[in-house]
C-alpha cells in the first residue's frame, strides 16, 4: 500500500501499536525490503547507526525554530516533558543541529543560549593552501592531518593510548572509582603502542573488513581507537603555534569560561562509537579528516538517558542504547529529543556542558581533536533560581556522591528499592536517613514538597542490581553495518 490508502493507514497503525508496546522485532528492522516498504507507507527511514527507523530528517521546522532564537529554543528544552501527554515517539524524530560558516556573527547567539552549533569550514586548527582539500575520499581538511603526516609527528619513539574493542562500542570508564556493590568488567583494553603500530592494526583490519563483507563490523575482530591528550608533546609546539588561539580566547573572556586547559587527539576505525554520555566541560570539538556522526540530546533530557550511578565506573554515560533501546527496561526514553547531524572535515561543533552525545566515525581513521574549557563559574550571590538543567546535572552527581560518603556506597540502591515498593511510606535505616538528607539539600533549590519527588526521580530506572548489564552495549544491526 502507498499515499494515503486505508491500506496504508492500517499498516502504519498497527506497525506504530507493536513499536510503542515492545519495539520492532529484528525480523522487521534487519530486512531491508521491509523497510523501504515501511519507509513509502509511513514515511520513516533507516540510519545506519540505529537498528530503528526514523522520521524523514533532519526536520526542517525545527531547525528554523531554533535558528529564529537559539535562546528561546533552549529554554523550551528546560521542560523534561515526561508525562502522559508528551510525545511518546519524541526518540524517532531527529531535530537538526544548526550550520553556520567560519566568521559568522551568529556563532555567539548559540554559544549564549546555549545550543549546539556546527561551524563550517572552521580554521581553529589552521588550515592549510587550498590545494591542500580534498573533495572527496578521506576528506582530509589539512594535510598535516593524515595518517602519514600523524605519524611523522610523533616519530618512530613516541607511544600513544589506543583502546582496543571486540565490538564497535569505545565506553569511558575509570576503574578506579567503581565502588558500587558490583564487580565491574573493563569493555575495552587500554594499550599503549607507537603511532605507526596503530596505522598497522587500523588498516589491517579495514582490508580484512572489505574482505568478508563491505558493511559488516562482526567478523569477531578488535577495533582499535586512538585518543592521546595532547599536553607534554613538545613534538607538536609547531602545529600549536598555527592555531587560532586569539579566535578561542576572546570567546572564552566573553562567555566567563575558563582558559582551554586540555587538547585530546582521537583517530578511530570506520564504525567506532563513542555510546551516549556527557561532559561538564564546554569543548569545541574539531573534525579534522573524514566524517562523524553524532546525535545529542538536552541536559534536561537526563532522566530518559538513565545515567551509570555515580560510584559506578561508567559514571555521566547513558545504561540506555540509543542504536537500539530497550523500551521496556528504559520505557522514559520515547520521550527523549534527538539532535543530530553529520560532521564533515573542517566543521567545529560546539558542544556546550550537560548536553549528552553518541558519535560514530563514518570514514577509517576519522580525526578530530578536542578543546576543553572550564564552564562558566557561578557565586552564590549570582546564583539564580530555578537552576538550569545543565547546573542541576551537577547538583545530583554532587548530591549522590556526598550521600554515598555518608552512608555508605550501598544506599542508593537500598533507597531505590524501598522507594519502587512505595514512595509515599517511611523508609527505616540508613536508606531513610539518606532520603531525608538529599531532600533537605534540595530544598535550597525547590520547595520542600518538591524536593521529596525530585529524589524519587532521581533514583528511578538507575541504582538497580542490572546496571552492569548495560555496559557493554548491544545491537542487532551489526551484522547489517
Amino acid at each position: 500500500a502507498t499515499g494515503e490508502s486505508p491500506q496504508t493507514c492500517a499498516v502504519s497503525g498497527a506497525f506504530a501499536k507493536v513499536w510503542a508496546r515492545s519495539g520492532l522485532p529484528a525480523e522487521i528492522t534487519d530486512n531491508a525490503e521491509i523497510l523501504d516498504i515501511l519507509g513509502e507507507c509511513c514515511g520513516w527511514r533507516k540510519l545506519p547507526m540505529l537498528s530503528y527507523p526514523v522520521l524523514p530528517a533532519p526536520d526542517e521546522a525545527s531547525l528554523e525554530v531554533i535558528t529564529k532564537d537559539p535562546s528561546a529554543y533552549a529554554k523550551a528544552l528546560e521542560n523534561e516533558c515526561i508525562e502522559s501527554k508528551s510525545d511518546s515517539e519524541s526518540y524517532r524524530k531527529l531535530r537538526a543541529i544548526p550550520v553556520v560558516p567560519w566568521g559568522s556573527i551568529l556563532l555567539e547567539k548559540y554559544l549564549a543560549a546555549p545550543m549546539p552549533v556546527i561551524v563550517r569550514g572552521a580554521k581553529l586548527v589552521k588550515p592549510g593552501p587550498e590545494a591542500e582539500f580534498e573533495a572527496s575520499g578521506s576528506g582530509e581538511a589539512d594535510a598535516r592531518w593524515s595518517p602519514s603526516h600523524i605519524a611523522q609527528i610523533f616519530g618512530p619513539i613516541r607511544d600513544v593510548d589506543v583502546y582496543e574493542s571486540s565490538s564497535r562500542y569505545f565506553r569511558y570508564w575509570k576503574s578506579k572509582q567503581h565502588t558500587a556493590p558490583f564487580p565491574f568488567k573493563e569493555p575495552t583494553k587500554l594499550l599503549r603502542m607507537r603511532f605507526s603500530q596503530f596505522l598497522t592494526q587500523t588498516n589491517g583490519g579495514e582490508e580484512k573488513m572489505k574482505k568478508r563483507n563491505e558493511h559488516s563490523y562482526t567478523d569477531h575482530r578488535k577495533l582499535y581507537y586512538l585518543q592521546e591528550s595532547l599536553s607534554g608533546h613538545a613534538e607538536l609546539a609547531s602545529e600549536f603555534a598555527g592555531w587560532d588561539w586569539p579566535w578561542l580566547i576572546a570567546l572564552v573572556k566573553k562567555f566567563e569560561w575558563g582558559i582551554p586547559d586540555r587538547n585530546i587527539l582521537l583517530v578511530g576505525m570506520r564504525g567506532a562509537t563513542t555510546p551516549a554520555h556527557y561532559d561538564e566541560q564546554e569543548n569545541m570539538f574539531c573534525q579534522m579528516r573524514g566524517r562523524k556522526e553524532i546525535f545529542m540530546w538536552p541536559p534536561s533530557d537526563h532522566r530518559k538517558l538513565y545515567a551509570f550511578p555515580v560510584n559506578h565506573a561508567c559514571d555521566r554515560q547513558a545504561m540506555v542504547n540509543p542504536d537500539c533501546p530497550d523500551l521496556k527496561r528504559f520505557p522514559n526514553y520515547k520521550f527523549a529529543r534527538p539532535h543530530y547531524a553529520t560532521l564533515q572535515a573542517g566543521d567545529l561543533l560546539y558542544l556546550p556542558v550537560g548536553w549528552w552525545h553518541h558519535l560514530r566515525n563514518l570514514d577509517n581513521l576519522s580525526v578530530s581533536i578536542t578543546f576543553w574549557c572550564k564552564q562558566q563559574k557561578v557565586s552564590l550571590e549570582n546564583l539564580r533560581l530555578p537552576l538550569k538543567q545543565r547546573q542541576m546535572l551537577t547538583v545530583r552527581r554532587n548530591l549522590e556522591e556526598m550521600t554515598m560518603r555518608m552512608f555508605g556506597q550501598d544506599v542508593l540502591f537500598k533507597l531505590a528499592k524501598a522507594l519502587k515498593n512505595s514512595s509515599e511510606a517511611k523508609i527505616p535505616g540508613k536508606a531513610g536517613e539518606a532520603r531525608e538528607f538529599m531532600a533537605k539539600c534540595l530544598s535550597n533549590f525547590m520547595p520542600s514538597g518538591e524536593a521529596e519527588r525530585y529524589v524519587v526521580r532521581m533514583l528511578q530506572g538507575r541504582y538497580q542490581g542490572d546496571a552492569a548489564l548495560w555496559v557493554e552495549p548491544t545491537n542487532t544491526m551489526d551484522d547489517l553495518m
